[in-house]
């Protein structure tokens, strides 16, 4: 019964599709044709166009960005399959408790790789993009190049941490920063996959820098040179332009459906079924409709994306709550929506480590030129306007004795708990800078 009734719809969809086809949602062409999205794809070209022309230092020389991708493409490659890189990475015990024996065989390999590290380095500092990106086919995106990119920050944080048990700050410093600059390679490739590398990078360098360095390990010098780093990460511009590309790929996967080229989209049996019909006359209404209800929801998605996320946060939480209550026949968009939406939550936790990221590091380093804590946070950083907590819209919390300080941001549950801190995964506890309630002596 079942073989007959999927050959009955079969046979109606093709006599349907003798009928001209059903006119496209509105919400579409708008979403094509917004300006945010062409300034998107603006961004995108010069970015190209730069990587295209211009070289990165190597060696003395220079050599054109492709080119220089490919090599530490070929390098990478080299060290990847290492057995002492693939126990580093997998290993069970902190890096605190390593045995000398452990000490000895991760610097071994890391002096065998120096050359790439130093390339690594350079090409961090310059600060440029380090290949082009291709959106002419945004459906069937290759991301070849993030898998090397995470590789190549826990590279220069295992240098970092190398450097640090060897008491040579300097050293270690230097490729704390290029961890943090590798992130920022990915800065303006609007792809929302793209930015969540980005953060996982940058989480990989605040890692580092809270279980490395202690208070006071850093001189005033390094620390306001770091502060200058993450002073001018912003995650919030990138998110938005994401949001309208990423907007394009979905609506570029309805085209893919109607058009029945589905295999991006169905995984199963049953799946593969279902979108051929979906894809057909039969299904072209609820499909359009479908569309449009994706349009509409991912236009207001990313303009959201580029409000104060206090006040993005809470709408988010909206545009969820609507694409729920959404008909079951809105297929595609419950099913690519979903993880669209905790994209904002996703940055606004790590907008929050960030902030209090060079927020405490200020604290520390006035601390140390001063000798006592400043009563204040504003006493700490005179040069840079404070920055609000991500989840309240207020001031980060901040408190201090003699002995150490508390610096917090209350979270996502907006909760104050005095500065304990919660879990990774938990939506309850505070977000703590050094994940301590209270700040070891400086």
């Amino acid at each position: 019964m079942l073989a007959v009734g999927v050959m009955c719809i079969v046979l109606g969809g093709s006599l349907l599709g003798l009928l001209p086809d059903l006119p496209r949602h509105p919400a579409v062409l708008q979403l094509r044709d917004s300006p945010d999205l062409a300034r998107a794809h603006e961004a995108v070209s010069a970015r190209n166009s730069f990587a295209a022309t211009h070289d990165l230092p190597r060696e003395g020389k220079t050599v054109r960005s492709g080119s220089a991708w490919d090599d530490l493409l070929a390098a990478y490659a080299l060290c990847a399959g290492d057995e002492t890189w693939e126990w580093f990475q997998s290993r069970a015990e902190p890096v605190q408790t390593m045995s000398e024996q452990g000490w000895a065989r991760l610097g071994e390999f890391l002096r065998k790789n120096k050359e790439l590290l130093a390339e690594l380095r350079a090409f961090a500092a310059a600060g440029q993009p380090w290949y082009e990106i291709d959106l002419s086919d945004p459906a069937n995106l290759r991301f070849d190049h993030f898998s090397p990119m995470r590789d190549f920050a826990r590279l220069l944080a295992a240098q970092c941490v190398c450097d640090r048990h060897t008491n040579d700050v300097d050293a270690a410093f230097e490729n704390l920063v290029a961890v943090y600059q590798v992130g920022e390679v990915l800065a303006e490739e609007p792809l929302v996959i793209s930015q969540l590398v980005r953060l996982a990078i940058h989480g990989i360098g605040q890692w580092w820098l809270e279980s490395t360095f202690q208070p006071g390990d850093l001189t005033p010098e390094q620390s306001r040179a770091l502060i200058e780093v993450l002073h001018g990460i912003d995650y919030q511009t990138s998110l938005s332009q994401s949001l309208y590309i990423e907007a394009e790929r979905g609506l570029s996967t309805f085209d893919c459906v109607r058009a029945g080229e589905i295999s991006g989209v169905a995984y199963v049996w049953g799946d593969r079924l279902f979108f051929r019909v979906y894809g057909s006359s039969v299904g072209r209404p609820w499909l359009n409709l479908d569309e449009g209800a994706y349009a509409m929801t991912m236009q207001r998605a990313a303009e959201t994306a580029g409000q104060p996320y206090f006040e993005g946060l809470g709408m988010m939480r909206e545009i969820q709550e609507e694409v729920d209550r959404l008909p079951y026949t809105r297929v595609m968009t419950r099913r690519f929506v979903a993880a669209e939406m905790r994209c904002l939550a996703i940055h606004a936790r790590y907008a929050a480590m960030r902030d209090l990221c060079w927020l405490g590091l200020s604290v520390e380093t006035y601390a140390t030129e001063h000798g006592e804590y400043p009563a204040t946070l504003e006493v700490a950083v005179p040069a840079h306007q404070l920055p609000p907590d991500p989840y309240t819209g207020q001031d980060f919390r901040y408190t201090h004795t003699q002995d150490g300080f508390t610096l917090y941001s209350l979270g996502p549950d907006g909760v104050d708990v005095g500065g304990t801190q919660g879990s990774a995964r938990s939506q309850e506890g505070d977000l703590v800078w050094r994940g301590t309630q209270q700040q070891s002596s400086m």
